[in-house]
Order: C-alpha cells, then sequence, then structure tokens
C-alpha cells in the first residue's frame, strides 16, 4: 500500500494579490505562518520524501516543511500549476485581457479540448500530465509520499484518477467547478496493486481538503 499526501502550498502572493504574478510568486506572511501549522501536523506522518515543484511557493512551503523533518528532497514539475498563456502573467486580475483568458480557460477550452489558447496548456496537455504524474508516483520507492502542489492541477489529479484516460474533458471539467482546495489543505490518494480493475484500480482517494489543523 503506498499513501500521496497531496498538500497545497501555503497563501501566497499571487492567491491574494491584484496581479498574475505566475511561477515566482512567493509567500504571504499569513503563508508561511500556515506552513509551520502545517508542519505540526506532518510531523504525525509516515512521510519518506517530500516532492515539490520549481514554483516559489512550492519550493518555500516544502522547505518550512523540511527544515525539521529533514527527508529527501525531490523536484517534480509534474505536479506543477497549468500553464498559463504568457501574455496574461504580469497582467492585474481584473484586466479585461486575463478575465477573457480566465473566461476561455474554464469555458470554452472544454468544449475543444484539443484546442491551444495562444500557448497556454489545454486539456490535453494537462490530461497527459495528471497520467504522468500517477505514473511517477507509482514508480517511487517510497511507500509514504508528500506532494506540495498547487490547486487547479490538484482537482485535474483527482478528476483523472476517479476517470483514468477515459476523462473527457466535460467530465474534467465538471470536477474542477464542483472541488475546492484550501492553501495548507491535506489531501490523500492510496495506492493498492492488489486492487481488481474492475472495482476502479489501485489508486483511491482517502481524504480530500482536510484544512482542520488550520483551525
Amino acid at each position: 500500500m503506498k499513501t500521496i499526501y497531496l498538500v497545497r502550498h501555503a497563501e501566497s502572493t499571487t492567491n491574494v494579490g491584484d496581479f498574475v504574478i505566475g511561477s515566482t510568486a512567493p509567500l504571504t506572511d499569513k503563508g508561511r505562518a500556515q506552513a509551520h501549522v502545517l508542519l505540526e501536523r506532518v510531523l504525525k506522518l509516515p512521510i519518506e520524501v517530500i516532492v515539490h515543484t520549481s514554483f516559489a511557493r512550492s519550493i518555500e512551503t516544502a522547505e518550512i516543511l523540511n527544515g525539521r523533518l529533514k527527508l529527501p528532497f525531490v523536484l517534480c514539475n509534474l505536479f506543477s500549476e497549468r500553464r498559463h498563456a504568457s501574455h496574461v502573467k504580469g497582467l492585474l486580475k481584473n484586466d479585461p485581457v486575463r478575465l477573457a483568458y480566465e473566461e476561455y480557460f474554464w469555458g470554452s477550452q472544454f468544449n475543444d479540448p484539443a484546442y491551444r489558447h495562444f500557448d497556454a496548456e489545454n486539456f490535453a496537455d494537462l490530461k497527459e500530465r495528471a497520467g504522468q504524474a500517477f505514473s511517477f508516483l507509482e514508480e517511487c520507492s517510497e511507500e509514504n509520499i508528500l506532494v506540495v502542489g498547487h490547486g487547479i492541477f490538484s482537482r485535474i489529479l483527482l478528476a483523472y484518477l476517479i476517470h483514468g484516460e477515459s476523462l473527457s474533458s466535460i467530465v474534467c471539467q465538471q470536477v474542477m467547478c464542483s472541488t475546492r482546495l484550501a492553501n495548507c489543505a491535506i489531501t490523500v490518494f492510496t495506492h493498492d496493486q492488489r486492487k481488481p480493475t474492475e472495482y476502479g484500480g489501485p489508486w483511491e482517494l482517502a481524504v480530500w481538503n482536510d484544512r482542520a489543523h488550520l483551525g
């Protein structure tokens, strides 16, 4: 049995600020406090390795956790947040160009999963990356893995866990729009190779968006 503790990074300036910052957004003071609270929870878990992305908010969250855990520290960008179109980075969140892009992402993109909006990831890209992320976890030698990930892509992982390669763009959109993931919340996936395929395959969702440690 393998257990994946998927944690969304702590609050960052891109979450609460007025601009689309992208991968360089650091944690806020509140975010750093959240990560220290999360650490007290994580210390009670049998974590063997910490996986993080190259986004500053993922690295900083993971470093706070590993300050006391002292575990192997692995970079894997398969768990990175969706890639925005480059032309929206640095824009105000209420800029009409940015609003049009977001409207496209949450609406039109899922009607045509192969269509690419400028240089952003499309549904086909995100689905493929989700499959690669689960393959990466299956191949890890450790059985208890903590992944510091991101809000939107974690919801895509959930959709892929449930539907696998049969995941359609419309179903993915439904999962994404009907779920929420808080900063520093814990989600738990388990992998049991003995589970028959007719019962959904080896992956299961055990916990979603557990933020009790944050009060």
